[in-house]
C-alpha cells in the first residue's frame, strides 16, 4: 500500500525487486526470497532445487512419496512428505511463491494443482505436454474447480522458455529462466532483439 501511494513507478519496482529512480531518489525494494516448491522428487527435481538454492530462493521439494525425500539429494531445500492437495496451505503459498507441478503422475499433479490454484502465485509451472494438462483442467472442472483469471495470467504448460532443453539440466535452466523473467516483467527474448537499455529505468 505504501510503495502504491507513491505511484505506478514505485509499486511496480516492488513488484519486479529492483530498485528505482523516482524523481531524484532510489527506491530499493527489499522483498524476501522468493520460495520455489517444487512438486515431485524425481531425478528432474535435483537440479531445479540447486539451482534456485544458487539464486539465493527459499525451496521446498514436495513428494508424498517420503522416500523419494532424502535430504542428501537436496542439500539445503526443505522437504514436504504432505499429502498433495496440502502442500500449498503448509507452505504458505503466495505472491512470492513459484510452483512447479512435476511428479510425473497424473493424478498427483492434478492435487497439487487443486491446492496452489487461487492462491495469487507468482508463478505456477506444469511440466509436460500441453494436451495433458489441457485435459488435466478439464478433469478438474467436471470437478468444480475452476481457474480464477489471476491463475490463468501465472500459470505457464508446459512450463519453461523455449531454449531446446532436453537434460534434467537444460530444463531447471529453461523453467528457472522462465520465473525470472515473469517476476522482472521481461519478454525472455533474446537481448539482441531488444531495442533501448537491458535494464530500463
Amino acid at each position: 500500500p505504501e510503495a502504491e501511494a507513491l505511484g505506478e513507478r514505485a509499486a511496480l519496482a516492488v513488484a519486479r525487486g529492483r530498485p528505482t529512480l523516482i524523481g531524484d531518489a532510489v527506491l530499493d525494494p527489499h522483498l524476501p526470497p522468493m520460495h520455489l516448491v517444487i512438486c515431485g522428487a524425481g531425478p528432474d527435481a535435483e537440479p531445479l532445487a540447486a539451482s534456485a538454492l544458487r539464486l539465493g530462493w527459499r525451496v521446498t521439494v514436495a513428494d508424498s512419496r517420503r522416500r523419494a525425500l532424502d535430504p542428501a539429494r537436496f542439500p539445503g531445500a526443505q522437504l514436504s512428505g504432505s499429502a498433495p492437495p496440502l502442500v500449498a496451505n503448509e507452505v504458505g503459498a503466495d505472491a512470492r511463491t513459484a510452483a512447479v507441478v512435476m511428479s510425473h503422475n497424473y493424478l498427483r499433479d492434478a492435487e497439487y494443482l487443486t491446492g496452489f490454484l487461487g492462491r495469487g502465485l507468482a508463478y505456477l509451472g506444469i511440466l509436460g505436454p500441453r494436451d495433458r494438462t489441457e485435459r488435466l483442467f478439464r478433469e478438474l472442472a467436471d470437478r468444480g474447480i475452476s481457474l480464477t483469471d489471476d491463475d490463468r495470467m501465472h500459470l505457464h504448460a508446459p512450463a519453461g522458455l523455449d531454449i531446446g532443453a532436453d537434460a534434467p539440466e537444460e530444463v531447471a535452466t529453461a523453467v528457472l529462466a522462465e520465473i525470472l523473467a515473469m517476476l522482472h516483467g521481461a519478454s525472455g527474448i533474446p537481448l539482441r532483439e531488444r531495442s533501448g537499455p537491458i535494464h530500463p529505468d
